[in-house]
């Protein structure tokens, strides 16, 4: 292959990388907004009133309000959605899982990796359970749902598989 061929298949792949990313980081867009939802939801209903997640995102960035939870969460879950569609194309779990499951899998690992280390990081002991057994129950549900709409919609914007180019 000569020099021109080969920086040519660079440009290919990079373009293909830029293009998955674009398509992660709109499926965790669209998964948080969900996710959002569910929160407040939660909130609305007074369901585990004792755990409040977007006032522990605040105050871990020493927001007074709720807007710096907010926006943590939603620069968080697009990460996730990013990092999702980067570990989607070169990780593979399963010959024939798709995205949607591959999603929830990865929702449950940050779920496990959040309860090992942001809740003992923010005073809530290890799976939250300072707060009850409703925070970890709730994280687990959120989690896995943004990660099952990760990979859902990440999947729909059928991206090219890295490994394949």
């Amino acid at each position: 292959m000569g020099e021109d061929e080969e920086s040519i298949g660079q440009q290919v792949d990079q373009s293909i990388i830029l293009h998955d990313l674009g398509k992660g980081i709109l499926a965790g867009l669209v998964a948080t907004g969900v996710a959002a939802i569910l929160i407040v939801l939660k909130d609305v209903a007074g369901i585990v009133p004792e755990f409040n997640l977007i006032g522990i995102l605040g105050t871990m960035v020493g927001s007074p309000g709720p807007v710096g939870g907010w926006i943590v969460f939603f620069a968080a879950g697009i990460a996730l959605g990013l990092s999702f569609a980067v570990l989607d194309a070169r990780v593979e779990i399963h010959p024939g899982t798709d995205e949607p499951v591959r999603g929830a899998l990865f929702g449950v690992l940050i779920w496990l990796a959040l309860m090992l280390t942001l809740m003992p990081g923010y005073g809530g002991g290890i799976f939250g359970m300072t707060f009850g057994i409703g925070a970890p129950i709730t994280m687990l549900v959120i989690n896995v749902v943004h990660g099952f709409l990760s990979g859902l919609v990440y999947g729909k914007l059928n991206p090219e598989n890295l490994s394949d180019a």
